[in-house]
């Protein structure tokens, strides 16, 4: 009877071993699985791997995937809150090194099927928000070798050196700003200003002046030249 007690205790206690260490596997097996190799069209898998090269600190890249017979989509996700999407260094740094790499690629390989699609970069944040960026105009579609057009990303002065090109993108500014290098954007045609605290009129009225050929939206005002519907 007591040898029975016996392998039924050791049965038991294995049983409790085996459920814990597959517990313990399951929320740790990611962290120790081989990763697999992003996946792509074979049209692009030269850029996707420079992309994945890249010293990325603020996103992961996940995937690149056709998007209907003339695009492609990349996409990227971070750890992070949405704040940071806006408002996080390494994230901004990374979509700079991003779009870099891809519009130098497009540059250099005119020939290519891929200089021939629309792309879209999307970058996550971790509760399912998201910015993006594109080579084109998404109701229009002239193709650009350089990301000109950003949704929902405001950028700091800190980073308008970076971002020069564009055609339509948010800024993130205070009144004591100093907003000089908004002249260098002269291919900018829709501009949105965020701001944390308020914006003062002159404020406003100083970007407006800087950027006569583009039209200005902060929260429900518009401003500028307004581009007919």
């Amino acid at each position: 009877m007591k040898n029975k007690n016996k392998v039924s205790l050791v049965i038991l206690i294995i049983a409790i071993l085996t459920s814990i260490l597959l517990i313990v596997y399951s929320f740790t097996y990611k962290y120790f699985e081989k990763e697999e190799p992003v996946p792509c069209p074979s049209y692009c898998e030269e850029v996707s791997e420079q992309i994945s090269d890249l010293d990325l600190e603020g996103f992961k890249y996940i995937k690149a995937a056709d998007e209907g017979k003339e695009g492609v989509y990349f996409r990227f996700e971070s750890e992070g809150n949405y704040d940071e999407l806006y408002d996080d260094d390494d994230c901004l740094d990374d979509i700079v090194k991003i779009k870099n790499v891809i519009s130098a690629y497009l540059s250099s390989h005119k020939d290519e099927i891929l200089h021939e699609k629309t792309i879209r970069l999307a970058f996550f944040g971790e509760i399912g928000n998201k910015t993006e960026i594109y080579n084109y105009e998404k109701y229009g579609k002239p193709l650009e070798e350089k990301f000109v057009y950003y949704d929902d990303m405001y950028i700091t002065p800190d980073y308008f050196d970076e971002f020069k090109e564009a055609k339509h993108i948010g800024i993130k500014i205070t009144d004591d700003d100093d907003l000089a290098k908004l002249a260098d954007y002269t291919e900018l045609k829709m501009l949105y200003i965020y701001g944390e605290n308020e914006i003062s009129r002159d404020t406003i009225e100083k970007v407006v002046k800087m950027l006569p050929n583009c039209e200005v939206k902060y929260r429900k005002d518009t401003y500028g030249r307004i581009r007919k519907k």
